[in-house]
């Protein structure tokens, strides 16, 4: 097993390997990494995957797929590979709570505004 972490570029790429020691690095990679970028591309991360992947592989690519642009890379990688997509989806983001007036953050993007979760239309 191995594991490509990604923001809006490649950041760490851990090469396939077998054994507990290296199950549990991957483990401790993908809980204590922070990103260095505040973006998402999925295009970069098929990109090289594809690129690193020389034998036939299973990629599981766990994501919420917020993301455009990327059915290309991940067209190319499906003929290459059998990709296994895991959408996370939080059910707090479909809805919110009616607490007045937030400061909202977009972890990607930086932008800051404020919302009234009051509103329908929210």
């Amino acid at each position: 097993m191995g594991a490509l972490l990604f923001s809006e570029r490649p950041e760490k790429w851990i090469a396939p390997r077998k054994g507990r020691r290296h199950a549990l690095r991957l483990v401790r990679e993908v809980l204590f990494r922070k990103p260095e970028g505040r973006g998402t591309s999925l295009a970069a991360a098929l990109e090289m995957a594809v690129r690193v992947l020389k034998r036939r592989s299973l990629i599981f690519i766990i994501s919420d797929f917020h993301d455009q642009g990327y059915e290309t890379a991940l067209s190319i990688a499906a003929r290459r590979h059998e990709v296994a997509p895991l959408v996370l989806v939080d059910p707090l983001e479909r809805t919110l709570p009616d607490v007045g007036l937030i400061e909202w953050e977009d972890l990607e993007t930086g932008e800051r505004r404020l919302v009234d979760t009051g509103d329908a239309e929210v």
